[in-house]
């Protein structure tokens, strides 16, 4: 305790002098040297509380400040001996305390939020162009770096502070463009400094991948949703239209509508990036896989038939259905399986033990989609060829005909939320550009949203928000669930075809077909994030399972 009481009057003292004109005497300048000695040389033994350390370490930084300041004016070399072991002493205080508080110190997530948020916005502002706001700017990203290397975050919190970086990155891709300034490099060379050293701490193996397929070089990418990096291609074969991933992640399947006699589904192995083709009919236009891996079903919409395929003894069998059957959905136990048939306006409803057919139902004329309900009593199916959604009881598989819900255009994508206590059903309708909100409990539109030209969607897990592709304006509307109103339309540069998101839920990827391009979404704060170079003409997209 008594050196702790001498070593704060002894930095008090030496900050008073170093202030004062009497720092160009040598014989102080010694005296000096030796206090700030004897400083370093006690620190381990003082044992200070937290209270103490801080007003030391306050103290040496004002030291350091004003020796800084000194130097300018004075070209004595003498200074540098005092100023470079109060620098000693200041690293190996920090050293200390970060040591003695890393274990209680936790990351601000919230607050660093909030600083790339107004990064962000004053980057798209014109203010941007002030020297002094890009510093300031740079000094955040500083102390963000610094809190990432002081403090326990786990792996999510790294991943969403990524996503929020990268808007400001692509903001200054734009910006840079139209600017001769070159200072802006520094700030944008922080901010991927930031990311690099985030993705340096996360194992980069356990990351979600995406796969898109490319439907003009008969290829499927493979996107690393964590680097954003297409890490690899596979062959598939003519005109890839649909994939499904197994549960355990393990393979890829991928349903080639283009081939015929025999018709292929393209099995990727992850692991190994191998590929197998199977022979199914042709022109096999759909595919799901069972909960346990074992079974693989393909919709052949030029054979009417499904292919049953058993991956482990790769034996195919066959099952004859309707005319040009063309989607495929279990139900909820998935003891049936319902295939639409587009050109008998039928469903069949298949025994998915013994492959029997256990009914055929009249719905709407071309039906093109069908979809469990999350409840499980329901199976809706989008009648493309007429302004209806045809509802089936999972309990009657051989109704004289089935109830349907009246649109006011024609149903070219159906969207649930995820409630099985309240479910509700988006209907994208192309001929009158609207997203439609049906109420399943009652079987009534809601409320219809009006759209250019909707198609696929995505809703987050608790429902709070659906992402609509809108290809008419180039652009993917965000739709709050609750006030069922657009909260925000995310100008794109391409014709968005399909949308997904990330297990975490911080990015949307949309695919742009006409631009060979998948653009990246910040779902927190809803901005173009970056675009990814895939081949050419994609037109569809799948994510690993959530699990």
């Amino acid at each position: 305790m008594d050196k702790m009481r001498a070593i704060l009057p002894f930095l008090a003292t030496i900050q008073i002098q170093i202030s004062s004109v009497e720092l160009e005497n040598r014989k102080l300048t010694v005296q000096l040297i030796h206090a700030m000695r004897f400083v370093r040389s006690n620190m381990k033994s003082i044992g200070l509380d937290k209270k103490s350390e801080m007003q030391m370490l306050k103290l040496i930084n004002n030291i350091i400040l004003t020796l800084r300041l000194f130097q300018k004016k004075k070209s004595l070399n003498f200074v540098a001996h005092i100023k470079q072991d109060i620098i000693d002493l200041n690293m190996m205080l920090r050293k200390y305390l970060i040591g003695q508080t890393s274990n209680q110190r936790r990351f601000d997530f919230n607050s660093v939020t909030r600083f790339l948020a107004i990064i962000h916005n004053q980057i798209s502002e014109r203010s941007l162009a002030n020297r002094k706001k890009l510093l300031r700017l740079k000094k955040l990203f500083q102390y963000i770096l610094g809190q990432l290397r002081t403090s326990e975050i786990n792996k999510n919190l790294k991943m969403k502070l990524i996503s929020n970086t990268l808007p400001i990155i692509h903001s200054f891709e734009l910006w840079t463009v139209s600017s001769k300034r070159t200072f802006a490099s520094e700030i944008k060379n922080a901010i991927k400094q930031l990311i690099t050293s985030m993705r340096e701490r996360i194992e980069v193996a356990n990351s979600v991948h995406f796969y898109v397929l490319n439907q003009g070089s008969q290829s499927t990418s493979v996107i690393n949703s964590f680097t954003g990096n297409q890490t690899n291609t596979f062959r598939v074969q003519a005109t890839p239209v649909y994939a499904a991933i197994s549960s355990d992640k393990k393979f890829v399947y991928v349903a080639n509508q283009g081939t015929t006699n025999p018709g292929k589904l393209t099995q990727y192995q992850v692991s190994t990036n191998q590929t197998f083709q199977f022979n199914v009919d042709n022109k096999p236009a759909w595919v799901v896989v069972s909960a346990n891996g074992n079974l693989v079903y393909t919709a052949n919409s030029g054979t009417n038939t499904i292919s049953v395929i058993n991956v482990t003894n790769r034996v195919v069998r066959g099952v004859t259905v309707g005319s040009s059957p063309r989607s495929l959905a279990f139900s909820t136990n998935q003891s049936k399986l319902y295939v639409c048939n587009y050109n008998d306006h039928s469903v069949s409803v298949v025994n998915v033990s013994t492959l029997s057919i256990l009914g055929t139902i009249p719905v709407g004329k071309n039906p093109n989609q069908v979809v469990a309900s999350p409840d499980g009593e329901r199976i809706y199916v989008a009648n493309q060829g007429e302004n209806s959604i045809s509802v089936i009881d999972v309990e009657d598989d051989n109704p004289v005909s089935v109830p349907k819900i009246g649109l006011t255009g024609r149903p070219a994508f159906i969207r649930f939320n995820f409630s099985a206590n309240s479910p509700i059903a988006y209907i994208s309708t192309t001929s009158n550009s609207a997203l439609q909100v049906i109420d399943v409990s009652t079987s009534e539109v809601i409320r219809t949203i009006t759209a250019n030209n909707p198609i696929t969607s995505a809703i987050t897990s608790d429902n709070a928000t659906l992402y609509l592709c809108q290809q008419g304006g180039n652009q993917l509307s965000v739709i709050n669930t609750e006030s069922l109103k657009i909260i925000k339309n995310i100008a794109l540069p391409g014709n968005p075809i399909t949308v997904a998101l990330t297990p975490d839920e911080s990015q949307a990827y949309v695919v742009l077909n006409d631009k060979n391009l998948v653009a990246v979404i910040n779902t927190s704060l809803n901005l173009l994030a970056t675009t990814l170079q895939v081949m050419s003409n994609p037109r569809f997209i799948v994510t690993e399972p959530f699990a």
